[in-house]
């Protein structure tokens, strides 16, 4: 009986075993199928040379509306949507780099 002082039983012990490993079997898959956009073949290759916050992905065309205020106003010609927006770590669509010849050396 719980919440009378006494210790665990044997059931109680196996339901926690039972739990971590579901929980480590959960973060071995997500680990496992992490999409990470700068490994993308569809990073514009002008994003690399720039903060990843501002890397837009080839995949997805700006959708009507979803441009940004800059400081001579509304800029509304981005012509890829920014990775920030699309990839939450499970990109569907990621496929993976193949290295340019300048990387490779």
């Amino acid at each position: 009986m719980m919440g009378d002082g006494s210790e665990p039983g044997p059931a109680a012990e196996v339901e926690q075993h039972i739990i971590e490993e579901i929980i480590a079997t959960a973060l071995a898959e997500y680990k496992r199928e992490l999409t990470i956009c700068e490994d993308c073949e569809h990073m514009h290759p002008d994003s690399r040379k720039r903060a990843s916050y501002s890397a837009m992905c080839m995949k997805f065309p700006r959708l009507e509306g979803m441009g940004f205020v800059s400081k001579k106003g509304w800029d509304h010609d981005p012509p890829y949507m920014r990775c920030r927006d699309i990839n939450g770590g499970a990109c569907p669509l990621f496929e993976e780099r193949k290295q340019s010849i300048e990387e490779q050396s």
